[in-house]
């Protein structure tokens, strides 16, 4: 619709049509007209990242990439960067410490049970636990401020 107007308007003025021409043109405000063209310009991103998906009948088609922002390719390769980092961390702590977290975190079970499977009290877990906090904070927070 945009885009008509203008090459309309050049071909009639001879030269490329003003904001303010093409909004006359269109009959539209010059406020809608902006909104019209910031999304015209959204639309020409989204349509140079559209990827081709094989269908059902062996044709391609064109789909738009999810507008989520979880799905963007910024966020998986942030959250990779985070993983092996965080991993990284992990490993730099003492067995102890490892062993406290592993069961904590991935095996979700609380600092009694954790006590009974170390063979040690529970406020000992817990000053493990806390530790282990601390330096993978540390750990973090060094990364960040790099």
């Amino acid at each position: 619709m945009m885009d008509n107007a203008v090459v309309e308007l050049c071909n009639r003025l001879g030269r490329f049509p003003t904001t303010k021409e093409t909004a006359d043109y269109m009959d539209i405000t010059m406020e809608k007209y902006q909104e019209t063209l910031g999304k015209t310009n959204v639309y020409s991103v989204i349509s140079l990242d559209m990827v081709l998906e094989a269908g059902s009948d062996d044709k391609k088609s064109m789909q738009l990439p999810s507008m989520s922002e979880h799905d963007q390719p910024e966020n998986h390769y942030l959250q990779k960067e985070f993983k092996e980092i965080l991993v990284s961390a992990i490993n730099d702590l003492k067995e102890n410490e490892q062993k406290v977290i592993s069961l904590y975190y991935m095996d979700e079970l609380n600092m009694r049970e954790i006590a009974q499977i170390m063979k040690v009290s529970e406020p000992r877990i817990s000053q493990i636990h806390s530790n282990a906090l601390q330096k993978l904070r540390l750990n973090l927070t060094n990364f960040i401020n790099e």
